[in-house]
């Protein structure tokens, strides 16, 4: 789940009574800055915006200029993302 709406999980599990990450692991999607600033923080999966940014824009120019050949069609792009360990995930016992 994206990362607004893991926190409002969060809030969630909090009112029910139940301790996270103590109780239950909670973790997002897109790294948006609130996920570092609740308490406890986020555990997320940050991606490459940009690089993503990038490739659609080539790809749309390569359509529109007519670079694009027909059995070429769809592309695939596969970009690295990265798991941010923060608190919510934690396990039993760590500090």
């Amino acid at each position: 789940m994206i990362d607004p709406m893991a926190v409002e999980i969060m809030m969630q599990f909090k009112a029910a009574g139940l301790r996270v990450p103590e109780e239950v692991a909670v973790a997002g999607f897109t790294d948006n800055p609130t996920a570092a600033v609740v308490e406890p923080s986020l555990t997320t999966v940050s991606q490459p915006g940009y690089e993503m940014g990038v490739l659609a824009a080539e790809c749309l120019l390569d359509q529109l200029s007519g670079d694009w050949e027909e059995e070429e069609k769809p592309k695939r792009h596969v970009l690295q993302a990265s798991l941010v360990e923060r608190k919510s995930s934690q396990k039993r016992g760590a500090s």
